[in-house]
């Protein structure tokens, strides 16, 4: 993600949104699930998926950004095997 322009990370739309759905068609499945998580865990100290992104690349630069497209990578793999376990079962039960 690139610098925000003008120092803004959240988008002027999601201004009025909560923490937890602030969050762009880039922002990484991980940030978004962190975002979930913590608005579940403790509402008032809910977190921006987009902030929390942001955060992350900016402490551990490269390393940051490499972490979450691994994270989201895995779960994206882990979505589709459940899928096709899931099909697989499915088609079994109906023989």
């Amino acid at each position: 993600m690139a610098a925000a322009p003008h120092g803004r990370i959240r988008a002027e739309g999601e201004k009025y949104l909560p923490e937890e759905q602030q969050y762009g068609p880039w922002t990484s499945d991980t940030a978004k699930l962190l975002g979930d998580v913590s608005a579940k865990v403790h509402p008032d100290l809910a977190l921006s998926p987009r902030k929390m992104e942001n955060a992350l690349r900016g402490w551990f630069n490269g390393m940051g950004r490499h972490a979450l497209s691994l994270t989201d990578l895995g779960s994206t793999w882990r979505t589709i095997w459940r899928r096709r376990c899931f099909r697989s079962r499915a088609l079994r039960m109906r023989v």
